[in-house]
């Protein structure tokens, strides 16, 4: 009884893990410039979630860039 409590309890476990690692995800990154296209380090950066309100602030690297990883799917807006 003891064995098949075990296994039980592992198998529920791959299980829960299994289903929690095929979450669907995205990413959004992009290059802040300037009107005369240059980069632009240290520039804030919001990404908005429309659909459920949802705020990701960045801030963007020494080229420019920005990267917002695991974002989930829907619409956002950028500013």
């Amino acid at each position: 009884m003891k064995k098949q409590f075990v296994f039980a309890a592992l198998a529920l476990a791959l299980l829960a893990f299994s289903a929690y690692s095929q979450r669907i995800t995205g990413s959004l990154g992009g290059i802040v410039r300037d009107p005369a296209g240059a980069a632009v380090p240290g520039a804030s950066v919001r990404i908005e979630n429309t659909g459920t309100t949802a705020v990701v602030r960045l801030t963007t690297d020494d080229a420019g860039h920005f990267m917002a990883p695991s974002l989930t799917p829907g619409e956002y807006q950028v500013t």
